[in-house]
């Protein structure tokens, strides 16, 4: 069961998220597969999130705070924020 979310915001490369944000969804599910996280969502800049184009968010699922602090952060983008939050 996972109990610990992390929530990252992130920055890419001029327009990469126009043309690329699979990608950028595909690092972050392998990064948390890999480590045996789960990746819970992954969204570009939306309307209302008061993103610029170029950031992004997304959310891990981990099975405690430990293993999610474990994981060096993506090399696809610059990660702004990255703690790990338990919850239930």
């Amino acid at each position: 069961m996972f109990k610990t979310f992390e929530y990252c915001r992130y920055d890419t490369p001029q327009r990469a998220l126009q043309t690329g944000a699979s990608s950028v969804k595909a690092v972050f599910a392998e990064r948390a597969r890999a480590h045996g996280g789960k990746l819970f969502g992954c969204w570009r800049s939306l309307v209302g999130l008061g993103l610029a184009r170029d950031e992004g968010l997304a959310i891990t699922a981990w099975p405690d705070e430990p293993a999610a602090r474990a994981v060096p952060p993506p090399i696809c983008c610059r990660v702004r924020w990255s703690p790990a939050r338990t919850g239930t």
